[in-house]
Protein backbone atom coordinates (compact mmCIF):
# COMPACT_ATOMS: atom_id res chain seq x y z
CA UNK A 1 0.00 0.00 0.00
CA UNK A 2 0.93 3.43 -1.17
CA UNK A 3 1.28 5.97 2.11
CA UNK A 4 -0.09 9.29 1.55
CA UNK A 5 2.10 12.07 2.06
CA UNK A 6 0.26 15.21 4.27
CA UNK A 7 0.90 18.33 2.40
CA UNK A 8 1.78 21.23 4.63
CA UNK A 9 2.16 24.87 4.74
CA UNK A 10 -0.12 27.31 2.90
CA UNK A 11 -1.81 26.33 0.05
CA UNK A 12 -0.57 28.41 -3.32
CA UNK A 13 -2.78 30.39 -4.57
CA UNK A 14 -2.18 32.07 -8.37
CA UNK A 15 1.67 31.62 -9.36
CA UNK A 16 4.01 30.71 -6.85
CA UNK A 17 6.82 33.27 -6.66
CA UNK A 18 9.92 31.63 -6.35
CA UNK A 19 12.47 33.96 -7.71
CA UNK A 20 14.52 36.35 -5.87
CA UNK A 21 15.34 39.41 -7.38
CA UNK A 22 18.33 41.92 -5.64
CA UNK A 23 18.66 45.40 -6.36
CA UNK A 24 20.91 48.41 -5.40
CA UNK A 25 19.39 51.50 -4.97
CA UNK A 26 20.03 55.09 -3.88
CA UNK A 27 18.31 56.25 -0.32
CA UNK A 28 15.76 58.27 -2.55
CA UNK A 29 14.91 55.73 -4.53
CA UNK A 30 13.94 53.31 -1.85
CA UNK A 31 12.16 56.39 0.42
CA UNK A 32 9.68 56.71 -2.87
CA UNK A 33 9.30 53.06 -3.18
CA UNK A 34 8.39 52.90 0.77
CA UNK A 35 5.88 55.88 0.13
CA UNK A 36 4.15 54.22 -2.67
CA UNK A 37 3.72 50.73 -0.58
CA UNK A 38 1.99 52.84 2.50
CA UNK A 39 -0.03 54.89 -0.19
CA UNK A 40 -1.32 51.86 -1.70
CA UNK A 41 -1.26 49.34 1.14
CA UNK A 42 0.70 46.87 -0.79
CA UNK A 43 4.13 44.62 -0.90
CA UNK A 44 7.34 46.01 -2.79
CA UNK A 45 6.80 43.13 -4.88
CA UNK A 46 3.41 43.59 -5.77
CA UNK A 47 4.15 47.73 -6.14
CA UNK A 48 7.57 46.22 -8.81
CA UNK A 49 5.42 43.45 -10.65
CA UNK A 50 2.67 46.10 -11.01
CA UNK A 51 5.01 48.55 -12.63
CA UNK A 52 6.54 45.66 -15.01
CA UNK A 53 3.22 44.67 -16.34
CA UNK A 54 2.37 48.18 -17.27
CA UNK A 55 5.97 48.66 -18.91
CA UNK A 56 5.48 45.44 -20.71
CA UNK A 57 1.84 47.11 -21.59
CA UNK A 58 3.30 49.90 -23.08
CA UNK A 59 6.29 48.68 -24.79
CA UNK A 60 4.01 46.17 -26.63
CA UNK A 61 2.05 49.10 -27.83
CA UNK A 62 4.99 50.68 -28.92
CA UNK A 63 5.33 53.22 -26.49
CA UNK A 64 8.36 53.99 -25.51
CA UNK A 65 9.25 55.51 -21.73
CA UNK A 66 13.18 54.88 -21.20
Amino acid sequence: MEEVKKKRGRPVTGCPKNNVIAVRTTDQTKQMLDEICKTYGASKSDILEKWVENQHKMMEMGIELM
